[in-house]
């Protein structure tokens, strides 16, 4: 970021909309007229770039935003290094409120969005004593609800990486 002047990687954010039908709908709007640019990489799918700019269709998207909590389903690495840049940029000089430094680009998909699909990823736990095993068992049963939990108790019980 520092060389770059520029954080260009979005978060996955993901959101409730209560609103759903207005947001959705205003999107679907928004992406079935002219694109402001239309990007074509090499070796990457073409991008499109919407503009928004009716203040009617940016109230009705912060409103719902406004109240709502926001998860990060994938970036929180990045969310923390721009946070890290923020600051290193703040100590070096004064900061504008809206200067870019102080946003993050984020990709918002609401949790209802049809075409979410989120599919499982896993950590690697190692040099696990058999207590610290034991409770992280506890804590996958008292806190995830697990379909076909038996294989994943099964397979975390057993010595090894997988």
């Amino acid at each position: 970021m520092g060389a770059a002047q520029s954080n260009y990687s979005p978060l996955l954010v993901i959101y409730r909309d209560d609103l759903r039908s207005s947001v959705m709908n205003l999107i679907r709007a928004i992406a079935g007229g002219e694109p402001t640019v239309v990007f074509e990489p090499p070796d990457m799918p073409k991008l499109r770039l919407w503009r928004v700019t009716d203040p009617g269709t940016i109230n009705v998207i912060q409103s719902v935003l406004r109240d709502s909590e926001i998860f990060i389903a994938d970036g929180h690495h990045r969310y923390e290094a721009a946070l890290r840049y923020r600051s290193a940029v703040r100590s070096e000089r004064e900061v504008r409120f809206d200067e870019s430094v102080n946003f993050r680009i984020m990709l918002l998909v609401s949790f209802d969005e049809p075409g979410l699909i989120t599919r499982g990823y896993h950590r690697l736990v190692e040099s696990a004593t058999d207590n610290e095993f034991a409770e992280l068992i506890k804590s996958i049963e008292l806190n995830c609800h697990i379909h076909g939990k038996g294989i994943l108790l099964t397979l975390l019980r057993r010595p090894g990486k997988y």
